[in-house]
């Protein structure tokens, strides 16, 4: 994992962008209380985790599958928001801010391989990245009432006090952003390096 240092500024030879913070131009999210569309995401620290076990499969159907932990995450956007809690409406527009603490999670890498120039190397196909364990630190939707500041204040501590609940309603927003990162990560590495040169 020498490369994890490049991670802040990105690698260009690579095409991998800055992963420090790493920025999505926008996400929509739908659940059982809310209709959201993000825009201009960046999620810092993406680029410290530890690594609990790896899993590999280089032969016929290759895969990878890890199990990793960010000891913290922030999420920062821009969002719109429609919906309905606690029997009420909710039409707000305004900054988002999550911060994650403790995150374990699973990637999976599903490839196959190609030959290219007389070498092997590996084509990923799909990356699924799923959050099995967190602990909310920090949820802020401003202006989720306008300017009822008071009405904001008192839902925003809602998602604090039952966190866990309320985050399987963003988790998939936290997801699409990290699966995204893998994926262009480990497309930038196997595109660039064959299976030789990586695992000899």
């Amino acid at each position: 994992m020498h490369m994890i240092p490049h991670l802040q500024k990105g690698v260009k030879e690579l095409k991998l962008p800055s992963f420090n913070p790493y920025y999505v131009p926008n996400a929509h999210i739908t659940s059982s209380w809310m209709n959201g569309t993000f825009s201009n995401l960046t999620m810092g620290y993406t680029n410290n985790y530890n690594i609990k076990f790896v899993q590999m499969n280089l032969d016929e159907n290759p895969f990878i599958k890890t199990e990793y932990v960010h000891p913290h995450l922030e999420l920062n956007a821009h969002y719109e928001l429609y919906g309905s809690l606690q029997q009420l409406r909710l039409h707000g527009e305004g900054e988002f801010e999550l911060t994650l603490n403790d995150t374990t999670s699973t990637l999976m890498l599903e490839a196959h391989k190609i030959k290219r120039n007389g070498k092997e190397y590996m084509k990923i196909d799909k990356a699924t990245y799923k959050i099995t364990d967190t602990n909310i630190l920090y949820v802020n939707l401003h202006n989720l009432f306008g300017n009822n500041q008071e009405l904001t204040d008192r839902i925003n501590a809602l998602f604090l006090q039952d966190k866990q609940v309320y985050y399987e309603e963003f988790s998939p927003l936290v997801e699409k952003i990290v699966q995204e990162i893998c994926h262009s990560w480990f497309k930038g590495v196997f595109d660039t390096f064959s299976l030789d040169e990586l695992f000899d």
